[in-house]
């Protein structure tokens, strides 16, 4: 296996060339390196049970392609993508070698599980996707303010490190690539016979049942670990920053609580997180939970002489509140920054229809922090646009499976 040896290529023939001395009637062995199940069937006819070196083949879309090289064209040259091409075989990588390796095809990786040699029962699957890869996606999943806010090139793990909006909107979509290419596959499936006929057939079968075991642990670890950010199974240890409708419906003063739930009870006919859900109002929910918060807590309330008495916001969510202020516009100067800022007609036609919510639920009940002027067409694009720059779809994490169960998830960073 350790022999040296020359490729050449002509028409007629492949001939391999040993670079050292042989003897006569020497035993030569092909080595045919680390490669996945996929690479030995394409190019030998067969594959391995149990290969180490099997790994999965990621794609991003088009879109999100032609938007990673619009990023990386102005990147200056001093400073390149470094990282591994889909060629280079995933157990021959390691982070330290990242700088030393060809740079990628854009918007192409891999990911394949980690195998425990130990004999010790793991925690948890571990997997590793391919140097670059998760670099390149949050860069197209990756909104207007954040520059340098995810993963790195040598960044081969999803949740190691601070979270931030990015890397989770990242690991989020990653996720749903995976599902979407295990529902392809296991559909695919159904169509083939139950049993192999021959030895093409046979090759062929394994290689399908290694790719949905890659899918399916790598899809359930990420799962499993959002689950803990959003305190599904243990509530007391989520990460705060991370919110669910659920979360909105909870959080926050008394007072503002029971007039943002009928607000929602006029808007969606529901208070029931999961209703809404069902009832696709995400982007509705959301969109006036963040005029009520902000009505709550207008931002000369920061100052000193404010005379308000109503019981404060979370210290998170009026620094986040802030936040947006300063990254997505002066809300004094809405009506003149919105008057000039096309947006889609779908877009002013929810924010009218949030408008007309606020309304009607104003008229039920006077006293009501809806009940406010201010609370206009033109407040409610803005918090249209800022809850679509901050949210991310997020895959079900109830186990459910089917896109209408996929659900928006904000963060606070």
């Amino acid at each position: 296996p350790a022999a040296r040896v020359t490729w050449q290529w002509t028409k007629e023939a492949c001939n391999i060339l040993s670079d050292q001395q042989l003897s006569r009637g020497t035993e030569i062995f092909n080595n045919y390196a680390p490669k996945s199940n996929e690479e030995l069937i394409m190019g030998y006819g067969f594959s391995l049970f149990k290969n180490p070196s099997d790994h999965c083949n990621l794609a991003l879309g088009a879109m999100a392609v032609a938007h990673i090289n619009g990023v990386l064209s102005q990147r200056p040259a001093s400073t390149p993508l470094q990282h591994a091409a889909l060629d280079i075989e995933p157990s021959a990588v390691k982070p330290d070698q990242v700088a030393d390796l060809p740079n990628p095809i854009i918007g192409v990786g891999w990911v394949r599980l980690i195998h425990n040699n130990t004999g010790e029962k793991e925690k948890r699957p571990e997997y590793l996707f391919s140097p670059g890869f998760l670099e390149q996606a949050s860069i197209a999943f990756a909104n207007a303010r954040e520059h340098g806010r995810g993963f790195m090139s040598t960044d081969t793990t999803l949740f190691a490190g601070p979270a931030t909006r990015n890397k989770l909107h990242t690991a989020c979509a990653i996720a749903m690539i995976l599902q979407k290419q295990q529902t392809d596959l296991t559909s695919s499936n159904d169509h083939l016979p139950r049993w192999p006929n021959n030895q093409r057939q046979f090759h062929a079968a394994r290689y399908r049942r290694g790719q949905l075991l890659i899918l399916r642990t790598v899809t359930d670890s990420i799962v499993t670990s959002l689950r803990f950010l959003a305190g599904l199974d243990t509530s007391w240890l989520r990460d705060k920053r991370l919110l669910r409708l659920e979360h909105i419906l909870k959080a926050g003063p008394k007072e503002f609580l029971i007039d943002f739930r009928a607000v929602l009870h006029v808007g969606c006919g529901t208070r029931n997180a999961e209703k809404i859900r069902q009832q696709m109002l995400l982007d509705s929910a959301f969109t006036l939970w963040l005029c009520g918060i902000w009505l709550w807590m207008p931002l000369e309330m920061k100052s000193e002489n404010s005379l308000s008495d109503r019981p404060a916001l979370p210290t998170r969510t009026a620094d986040w509140l802030t936040f947006m202020h300063r990254t997505y516009g002066d809300e004094s100067k809405i009506g003149q920054r919105w008057a000039k800022i096309p947006a889609s007609e779908e877009g002013r036609s929810l924010a009218e229809s949030c408008c007309n919510i606020i309304r009607a639920a104003a008229s039920k009940n006077p006293r009501s922090i809806y009940n406010d002027p201010r609370a206009d067409g033109d407040r409610l694009l803005w918090c249209l646009r800022v809850i679509r720059e901050e949210t991310f779809m997020c895959p079900d994490l109830e186990g459910r499976e089917g896109d209408e169960n996929d659900e928006i998830m904000l963060f606070l960073d």
